[in-house]
């Protein structure tokens, strides 16, 4: 038997060895729940897939809005650093603002859901506003960081929608497999050892060890 893309292809040599046997399968009370339980894998299969790619899209689409964020961030450095009135204290304590606020979008410090990076731009301009008047007024003057950070929430968003649908995927895929597949197909080739037929029972029994080889080959 050769190894199947799909489990669907492989249940139907199941569906002739049931015929061809199935007088030692009804006498045995072999259990089919396998067979029945498997032809959901393949459409979950599909739906897991599908979700990964989508979600690794996503993913590309989130961090290319957090480097546009880093991007703004630094250029609000350089005006800072570049704006004459402005203390060296101000530059400083400025500078080192910005770059806390860029540490959480690069792991260097707690990382903040993407979605509330508009709510820490917000305590760093409220901030800024009592205690450095020299970036508060190029935070005022910028245009750009409150449009970026909004559709970095809404993006992000779209991912955590897509990564929960395929983490449901892969429920489904591990509970049937692991809990209704996998043991159904060990108490059947168990009971094998009763069968009269040792010829029969060894053809099903084959069926049966390959079937689990491709379930893990497919899934995995």
């Amino acid at each position: 038997m050769e190894m199947a893309k799909k489990l669907s292809d492989i249940l139907r040599e199941w569906d002739g060895l049931t015929k061809k046997h199935r007088e030692h399968l009804v006498k045995h009370k072999f259990s089919n729940k396998f067979a029945v339980v498997s032809k959901d894998i393949d459409g979950l299969l599909d739906d897991y897939k599908t979700y990964t790619k989508l979600v690794g899209e996503q993913g590309k689409v989130v961090d290319s809005i957090k480097l546009q964020v880093l991007a703004q961030a630094a250029a609000l450095g350089k005006k800072l650093k570049a704006r004459l009135i402005a203390t060296k204290k101000e530059k400083e304590e400025g500078l080192a603002s910005l770059d806390d606020f860029c540490k959480c979008i690069t792991h260097e410090s707690y990382e903040v859901d993407p979605k509330l990076l508009g709510k820490e731009w917000v305590e760093l301009w409220k901030e800024s506003k009592g205690k450095n008047k020299a970036l508060n007024a190029i935070l005022l003057d910028d245009s750009k960081m409150v449009p970026l950070l909004k559709k970095l929430a809404d993006e992000s968003r779209k991912y955590d929608g897509l990564a929960a649908k395929q983490g449901t995927a892969n429920a489904l895929l591990n509970r049937k497999t692991d809990l209704e597949i996998k043991p159904d197909i060990a108490r059947n080739i168990k009971s094998l050892s009763k069968w009269e037929d040792r010829k029969a029972a060894e053809e099903v029994s084959a069926f049966l060890k390959n079937f689990e080889k491709t379930l893990n080959v497919v899934i995995f």
